[in-house]
């Protein structure tokens, strides 16, 4: 982030925007009247300037020969009639004065290019005895054929006083206007944010003690509708996610309460008096199933919060699955024995992916599903594979689930029968095991219950999408 948009609150950046703004719009407006207003007082003296260059020509055109000082005098007398300020002057071919209506030399003028007609002729301004000027130079034919020049120009001292007075009223006013407008800006930007400063109070109130509230959406405007609708989302995740750790604070100090404290019991049952060393040997071979069933815990536990922050990568290879199947099947087979159940593979199918971790997911399904199914029963393993994906089924037959247990099966510490029951060898972590594997093979997994069949149904892309 800049350190201005640190700085500087959502209501300054806006309104320094706005301001911004507003002045390159008001700067330009300003500019292009001002040009306007100029360019309209030029087109008017020029056409003033050409009204009375014409009446000299045709004045001067009277005249056959080149008349006397005085007859030109009387002839050019009143050529600048109805017009204030009007000079002209007459120059023969060599730049001599012949005739000038007033005392100025209007030398600017004469430095410039004469040109025939005055919409060709670009006016010049100067200054001469206090006066602002603007004139052109001009060619013209003298009477007997001679040619001359005509400087024609006039006192622009009215348009330059109204162009001051109107250069200030325009900027002074045009300021006026945008201080009112920032200030206007500013109520509206205040209106504008209102509804989110009070989604500030209401989200304040939202403490981990009440993860329970929620916005309203349809107490805030369109526009904040969806971010609403989105922070509740976001609030109902946080809630959930502050439920399973409470559960799982209580759980890990249950399950980890009982093991300590049988080590505690036995440890203190042996000190209580003196024993031989068989019976020591007793003792710690118990004590030894107790540290091995809290080792497999604590790793199953790191293994968990290490995919839970995406430390986990996968070793990615091709293998047949019905291989791996069989191995377990053959594996488990005494803990099978022992219950009279038969564990049967159908279907093949080929995988791309880590090896270890889908036999450390089929194991502890096969496994979950020996220790619930009924005796003289069978565990079936069910496999497939389309173009884009493949499937395993683990079925077994035994106590139907509900769609509560169903819900949390996956959950950490969960054991559907009983939550705090420790019947089982489990420690409750081992299905949470197996959604994290397939999770981070990109796959889902599901759990269904049907007149006493449970189904657990892993769906995993093909080895193609896998590997892209």
């Amino acid at each position: 982030m800049r350190l201005a948009d640190k700085i500087l609150s959502l209501r300054s950046r806006m309104l320094l925007l706005v301001g911004g703004t507003l002045i390159l719009c008001f700067v330009l407006v300003g500019v292009l009247v001002d040009r306007q207003v100029k360019q309209h007082f030029t087109e008017q003296d020029v056409a003033e300037l050409a009204i009375v260059s014409q009446a000299v020509r045709e004045r001067l055109a009277s005249f056959e020969q080149m008349p006397s000082t005085a007859q030109l005098a009387q002839a050019l007398s009143g050529a600048e009639s109805g017009f204030h300020g009007m000079y002209f002057s007459l120059y023969d071919k060599r730049g001599q004065e012949i005739y000038s209506n007033s005392a100025l030399t209007q030398i600017p003028v004469l430095r410039t290019r004469a040109v025939d007609k005055v919409e060709d002729a670009q006016p010049v301004v100067w200054n001469e005895q206090s006066e602002h000027l603007r004139g052109i130079l001009l060619t013209l034919s003298l009477p007997g054929g001679e040619p001359g020049e005509m400087a024609v120009s006039r006192n622009i001292d009215f348009h330059q006083t109204f162009l001051g007075g109107f250069h200030r009223t325009l900027w002074l006013t045009l300021l006026m206007i945008w201080v009112i407008t920032l200030l206007m800006g500013a109520m509206a930007i205040r209106l504008g944010l209102g509804p989110l400063h009070r989604l500030s109070r209401q989200i304040s109130g939202i403490t981990t003690e009440r993860l329970d509230l929620r916005l309203d959406p349809k107490q805030v405007s369109r526009e904040l509708s969806e971010l609403v609708v989105s922070f509740n989302q976001m609030i109902s995740e946080v809630e959930l996610g502050f439920e399973r750790l409470k559960h799982f604070s209580a759980d890990i100090a249950h399950e980890l309460r009982t093991p300590l404290t049988v080590l505690a019991m036995q440890t203190q049952v042996a000190l209580n008096q003196a024993r031989n060393s068989d019976e020591y040997r007793e003792v710690l071979y118990s004590n030894l199933e107790e540290y091995e069933r809290l080792t497999a815990m604590v790793k199953d536990m790191l293994w968990l919060a290490k995919t839970d922050n995406g430390l986990v990568a996968l070793e990615l290879e091709s293998f047949e699955l019905a291989d791996e199947v069989d191995k377990l099947a053959e594996y488990m087979g005494m803990l099978s024995e022992d219950r009279d159940i038969r564990i049967s593979r159908s279907g093949q199918c080929f995988l791309q992916a880590d090896r270890g971790l889908i036999q450390r997911a089929l194991s502890n399904l096969l496994s979950n599903a020996i220790r619930h199914a009924r005796e003289g029963t069978e565990v079936s393993v069910l496999l497939s594979q389309t173009s884009s994906q493949v499937q395993i089924e683990v079925i077994n037959l035994g106590d139907s689930l509900t769609e509560e247990q169903q819900s949390h099966l996956f959950e950490r510490f969960y054991r559907a029968n009983d939550v705090r029951s420790r019947r089982t060898e489990g420690t409750g972590l081992g299905l949470a095991l197996v959604k994290s594997i397939v999770e981070l093979h990109q796959g889902k997994i599901s759990v269904a219950s049907e007149q006493g069949a449970i189904s657990f149904k892993i769906v995993l892309p093909a080895a193609r999408l896998l590997a892209a």
